[in-house]
């Protein structure tokens, strides 16, 4: 299986691609919006680079982060926005597309999900710097991307 896990943000986003038939992370980027672009604009080029990687490396499983937390109203709507791109880009796909709250993807695939974030990041990278040392200098944003990879079902 070919995972795409998506951490969705309406300003950096994060998206990672794991092979987990070889437990290796393929690839992980930061999706930054352009502030210029406005949102429509943003959503659309985010569902694209979303379906980009999908093609490029064969995935069959999206695993997005379901927005879970109190933002303001307007922050939460956003943040969905993205959400919703994902899916419809993994759906497009013909993608197997799970939402994952985040804590049930530290308890799927780190044991607890009562993990803080820094806590479940230091062990995604104990687990996967050691074997792959390019990734020393992801973002939070994508080793959340990776764990939802990871998660997916």
């Amino acid at each position: 299986m070919i995972a795409l896990g998506v951490d969705p943000a309406s300003k950096k986003a994060g998206l990672a691609v794991v092979d987990r038939r070889y437990d290796k992370i393929l690839s992980t980027e930061q999706f930054v919006s352009d502030p210029k672009a406005g949102h429509p604009q943003n959503m659309l080029d985010f569902w694209q680079r979303v379906g980009f990687l999908i093609v490029r490396h064969g995935v069959t499983h999206v695993g997005v982060e379901r927005v879970h937390v109190s933002y303001n109203l307007n922050s939460v709507r956003l943040i969905a926005y993205f959400e919703a791109a994902a899916m419809m880009a993994g759906q497009a796909a013909n993608c197997q597309v799970e939402q994952i709250v985040v804590t049930s993807a530290r308890k799927r695939v780190l044991g607890s999900g009562k993990l803080k974030k820094a806590d479940a990041i230091q062990q995604l990278k104990r687990k996967y710097i050691v074997r792959q040392h390019n990734l020393t200098g992801l973002s939070d944003d994508e080793w959340d991307a990776v764990l939802m990879a990871l998660a997916v079902q």
